[in-house]
């Protein structure tokens, strides 16, 4: 029950911000959905920029929000209020985790599913082509297997991959005092570059690549391609990457409580 008690109260940090994430993500869908609905030059316009906006802003949005996981230990006031908590490190820490790295994640999906609540229950008034165009793809019984695999192994990759990246963000909100998602975003950003070699050889996938466009490749060569190196030991690695990132984090902000005592 303390846990549960702490975890409502430390949610109500940074409560405007989660508000705004929510209320972008589905006000935006609306807006797309009436795009659809108008179509039109401007409409699509609308369209090709809002849907790339709405991937960088959630993108960012929830690792703003991971940034800010250390933040109480960047001031001596807000440390002290902090460690007076009658709660365990332990505990502090998974609370934490769950409002920074796993509520934003939450909230855009609950928001997405909201918006299209919505739009279904407009359908019934009035109908909608973005709703026409889910029911067609929902009841076509032709499916590609290898597209179905593709979108699955892509989706399981980049789930994992953006995981880890959110740890990443925690750890360095730890590490760093100020700017901690510009200074975790660079060094991420050239610890991949330096990485990033030691996984892949870069000149098959060049070679294959070239040979693809030259060849007018179908969806199996594009599945085949694209599994040769999204592996589900790529999977893996960020999964156990992000369990390693998360330990580092504890023993971390374990160290700043014991530290910080010294007030």
């Amino acid at each position: 029950m303390r846990f549960f008690n702490y975890l409502i109260y430390d949610f109500n940090f940074f409560l405007k911000e989660k508000i705004v994430l929510a209320s972008v993500v589905f006000f935006t869908l609306i807006v797309q959905a009436v795009c659809a609905q108008i179509g039109g030059a401007i409409s699509g316009v609308l369209l090709a920029v809002t849907c790339p906006l709405l991937i960088l802003f959630v993108i960012f949005g929830t690792m703003y929000l991971a940034s800010h996981f250390g933040i109480a230990f960047r001031k001596k006031q807000t440390s002290i209020l902090f460690l007076s908590f009658p709660v365990s490190v332990t505990e502090k820490f998974f609370v934490r985790f769950i409002n920074q790295i796993i509520v934003p994640w939450l909230i855009v999906l609950l928001s997405a599913c909201m918006a299209y609540i919505v739009l279904y229950l407009v359908n019934f008034i009035y109908p909608l082509n973005v709703i026409s165009a889910l029911s067609f793809f929902n009841a076509n019984d032709v499916t590609d297997v290898y597209a179905v695999e593709l979108f699955y192994r892509l989706l399981s990759v980049t789930t994992s991959s953006f995981f880890f990246q959110l740890t990443v963000m925690m750890l360095g909100s730890l590490v760093f005092s100020k700017y901690a998602i510009i200074k975790t975003f660079i060094a991420y950003t050239i610890i991949s570059w330096v990485m990033t070699p030691m996984f892949y050889d870069q000149k098959s996938l060049l070679a294959r690549a070239e040979s693809m466009k030259i060849a007018h490749p179908t969806t199996q060569d594009v599945h085949d391609f694209v599994f040769s190196f999204v592996t589900e030991d790529l999977i893996v690695l960020y999964v156990v990457l992000s369990v390693i990132i998360m330990a580092i984090s504890y023993v971390l902000f374990r160290r700043k409580t014991i530290i910080k005592t010294g007030y």
